[in-house]
């Protein structure tokens, strides 16, 4: 088949779950004799007076072509509400020019959810990996502005609430406003910019989440095939518009390697491990406020491998400054794909402490995958994989006291580490998941193309 994979960005430029999964399926097909290609963009930025633009080039054998532009020169609110029709005319000229016949999106944000209606023109099927919450939230993870989790439904007045700008001045008027019906509310903000009157922003904010919920919930019901990594992001899709019977729970495959964790004799001190973004959503300093407070640490050790984007580098200080007094914690390099088996090798106990709702965790798999116990939040999106102490152990998501308990009572009784791993099932293998895909794929494909 010729099978296209899009997404955002890809590697090597930006190194993420997403990118892991659609470069292992990618990979895992071409090397099944299929027709591959990935679509993504490349920020190019100082480029503003240059149009949009393409390149192509070869990644690890996989041929990738990159829509160049320059974040800062599209329209922002193209941007806001995450559909670029001139991005996804290039990504409609790709398609056509590859004979595709199958799309399959991993992540949508710069490849832009425009790229939808134009694959539907063209009569070629969509599948979509939920891998994160962006058709649905403006902010990606479900994370309100103040730091507090979403039920999940997007609505008119929940979404402007959470991303309207915040002001002691403004605050009043605000709950005034918001009494209002939506649709007066909008004629409002659209007479304040007929007017050019640049203050009230908070009333542009109501423009921009109509839009958001006016174009991009509807395209939930064009896309042919939905697959959520676990049932919180399945229930998500369906609360907000995507037909049932549409959307699948399908876990991530993983890659297959030959690296094996040691055997542990039981009288050597545990290594902990972090293995992710550097991000306050993954929760990192909850992680070493935890190892710090451990009562009996008799060595343990804990290796944090990441490294922060170029907007994380204060949250990085912080970790940094946290952990300047305990050498038993250590900063490790950020881990390329193939170096991940390596890695898990030496790990006794993966620490998953996100404060934000997970998708199905491709590294909680990849442990896993080594029978590895994991202890994470107590999170949607973890409580498929994580069944609290049969094999791994949940805390209460942010809660030092509760993961630093946790993690002592492995240290403890360090035969729990081998009675939790033990009882790890087989995970499903990237092999089998691209089984499962070129059945799904061939199904769709059998639907006549337009002309």
């Amino acid at each position: 088949m010729n099978i296209v994979f899009a997404l955002s960005e890809f590697f090597p430029d930006v190194y993420g779950g997403a990118e892991v999964y659609t470069n292992s399926l990618a990979a895992e097909f071409l090397q099944r004799g299929h027709q591959i290609h990935v679509i993504c963009a490349r920020r190019k930025s100082g480029s503003n007076r240059v149009p949009i633009g393409t390149e192509d080039e070869i990644y690890q054998g996989i041929p990738v072509r990159r829509i160049l532009f320059d974040p800062s020169a599209r329209p922002e609110r193209l941007r806001q509400i995450m559909y670029d029709p001139e991005i996804a005319q290039h990504v409609g000229r790709a398609l056509r020019e590859w004979d595709a016949e199958i799309i399959h999106i991993t992540y949508f944000p710069f490849i832009s959810a425009a790229t939808i209606p134009v694959a539907k023109q063209l009569g070629i099927p969509i599948v979509w990996t939920a891998t994160l919450f962006d058709m649905i939230c403006a902010r990606g993870a479900l994370i309100k502005w103040d730091g507090s989790l979403c039920p999940g439904r997007a609505t008119f007045e929940g979404c402007w609430d959470c991303l309207r700008p915040r002001g002691m001045r403004t605050q009043r008027i605000y709950g005034w406003t918001a009494r209002l019906p939506k649709d007066l509310i909008c004629s409002l903000a659209r007479l304040k910019q007929v007017a050019r009157f640049n203050k009230l922003g908070w009333l542009d904010t109501a423009l921009i989440v109509e839009a958001r919920l006016g174009t991009l919930l509807p395209l939930l019901r064009q896309i042919d095939l939905s697959i959520a990594p676990c049932t919180w992001m399945r229930d998500v899709l369906v609360m907000n518009g995507a037909d049932s019977e549409r959307v699948v729970v399908s876990l991530h495959g993983i890659p297959p390697d030959s690296h094996k964790p040691r055997v542990r004799t039981g009288d050597s001190s545990l290594q902990f491990a972090f293995l992710g973004r550097i991000h306050p959503v993954k929760g990192v300093d909850v992680l070493i406020g935890a190892f710090n407070r451990l009562a009996s640490p008799r060595g343990a050790t804990l290796t944090i491998y990441g490294a922060p984007g170029p907007h994380q580098f204060e949250y990085a200080g912080k970790l940094w400054f946290m952990a300047k007094d305990n050498p038993r914690i250590i900063f490790g390099k950020q881990v390329e794909r193939e170096q991940i088996g390596a890695v898990l090798e030496n790990i006794d106990v993966l620490i998953v402490p996100s404060v934000s709702y997970e998708n199905s965790p491709v590294v909680i798999q990849e442990a896993q995958y080594h029978r590895i116990p994991v202890i994470a939040s107590r999170i949607a999106g973890v409580a498929d994989l994580i069944r609290d102490g049969e094999n791994g152990l949940l805390f209460e998501m942010g809660d030092v006291a509760d993961l630093a308990s946790k993690m002592q009572r492995l240290i403890d009784k360090p035969a729990l580490v081998q009675q939790l791993s033990s009882r790890i099932q087989p995970v499903k293998t990237i092999c089998q998941d691209a089984e499962w895909l070129l059945s799904k794929y061939e199904g769709l494909s059998r639907i006549p193309k337009k002309g």
